[in-house]
């Protein structure tokens, strides 16, 4: 009778009996390899803070930039507008309408296109249908 046993896991140490295997090979290497882990963690975790921080960083930037671009667009609309050119004024500040609710709104449509069709998946017999929020 042949037996076959088999064992998985997974995570960033070994089990606790390869680690007793390796502390029976070389005294204190089970140590040694849980410290290493702990400062994958913190290094991990450090590489992970600094980039949200730049992140957000970076979409603040963008959005006062923004900010200061529409301000001068509706300084020159209201110039525009003063010298008589009435026409001219109310084109560029739909325009400028057209394109602020555009830079809030193709993000969320892009995502939503490239995310595909939600497909429901239809419950199992003798299962009630959950009900869904939303439609999309």
């Amino acid at each position: 009778m042949l037996v076959s046993v088999s064992e998985r896991y997974s995570g960033p140490l070994p089990s606790a009996q390869e680690l007793d295997g390796y502390d029976r090979t070389l005294p204190g290497a089970a140590d040694r390899v849980i410290a290493m882990a702990e400062r994958e963690q913190h290094h991990r975790h450090g590489v992970e803070k600094d980039l949200v921080k730049k992140e957000f960083t970076l979409q603040e930037r963008g959005q006062r930039i923004a900010l200061g671009v529409l301000i001068l667009l509706l300084a020159l609309i209201a110039y525009i507008a003063s010298t008589g050119a009435a026409d001219a004024a109310a084109w560029l500040g739909g325009v400028t309408i057209v394109g602020v609710i555009l830079a809030f709104t193709a993000p969320k449509l892009a995502a939503s296109l490239s995310a595909g069709p939600r497909t429901q998946v239809p419950p199992e017999r003798g299962e009630p249908e959950q009900p869904t929020l939303g439609s999309g």
